[in-house]
């Protein structure tokens, strides 16, 4: 069975009229003061048992849906408390909305081994070890899906904590890194230090923690080097700010290109298949398929 645990925890960050930076849309409306009726229907009304530390049985583990459902889960319960984790497969993901933009910071944990990624540790840094440190996991490496603050600014405080390597992103979005003391400074984000990754990750790579394997692949458009990681046995993606429910990611930052980004979703993201949830960089997860259908920016309907 795929099973849902809820982390007690006190509601945290308001996200009432916070609009996401990083997006060409609104992916978080302007005014919630609840989960919609369909997301507590999902989660097991999750407002009302919030502190309750309960258990939620889903689906069987073969309906890849239950891979839908398990992810929006966490990011609806995220989002009115400090971290939620769900289970895959054979893999166990806690999504920690870290920064004043909420960027889903993920832990991804091999069931089998108890070994982890941290991915996309953009800030935070405390509140993310706390969660480490509660999950009983070891940490095998950080993953970075591109070199914005939001995304990376805590990569370097993370990996030298638990003395492990950065893998991430490609190579073009170095620049971005070498920036981020003075974006740190701009955005009031706190001390955010550069750092070179022991690998920077190409078109065709994978990274492993334990048993589990990912798929790297090279999505610029949103930055020149966005990587992808995609879980092929557990059907999910993690893609950084590439793609979001019912939008993309902006594409005037320096060295961003619409076309490209564009070239990512179709060429890249679409053919890992329509069953695919996806975890973006801010707001709620999706799948391909229903992105492809429904997308006012990259859906087929928009490309045909």
């Amino acid at each position: 069975m795929a099973i849902v645990e809820s982390a007690d925890g006190a509601p945290n960050l308001p996200i009432d009229g916070m609009l996401k930076p990083c997006t060409s849309g609104t992916i978080i409306p302007k005014s919630s003061s609840r989960p919609s009726i369909q997301a507590q229907f999902v989660t097991h009304s999750l407002w009302e048992r919030k502190n309750c530390g309960f258990f939620l049985i889903v689906a069987p583990a073969l309906d890849r849906s239950a891979n839908a459902a398990c992810v929006a889960a966490a990011i609806v319960y995220a989002r009115y408390n400090e971290r939620f984790t769900c289970w895959l497969l054979s893999m166990k993901v806690t999504l920690i909305p870290v920064t004043p933009f909420q960027q889903n910071c993920s832990i991804v944990m091999c069931e089998a081994t108890g070994r982890a990624a941290i991915v996309d540790p953009g800030g935070d840094v405390d509140r993310i070890i706390e969660a480490v440190a509660e999950l009983d996991v070891t940490i095998d490496k950080v993953l970075l899906t591109h070199g914005h603050l939001d995304h990376c600014g805590g990569a370097k405080a993370i990996a030298d904590h638990y003395g492990v390597v950065i893998h991430g992103p490609h190579k073009e979005d170095a620049f971005w890194i070498d920036q981020l003391p003075e974006q740190s400074k701009r955005f009031g984000f706190g001390e955010a230090q550069v750092f070179t990754p022991e690998r920077w990750l190409e078109e065709g790579d994978t990274v492993q923690f334990g048993e589990e394997i990912m798929e790297v692949y090279h999505c610029p458009g949103h930055t020149p080097g966005h990587v992808v990681f995609f879980s092929r046995e557990n059907r999910l993606a993690l893609v950084g700010d590439v793609l979001f429910a019912g939008s993309i990611g902006r594409t005037d930052f320096p060295r961003g290109n619409h076309a490209d980004l564009v070239r990512s979703v179709q060429e890249k993201l679409w053919p890992l298949g329509d069953d695919v949830t996806f975890v973006p960089g801010h707001g709620p997860t999706s799948t391909l398929g229903h992105e492809r259908r429904t997308n006012p920016y990259v859906g087929d309907r928009k490309t045909a």
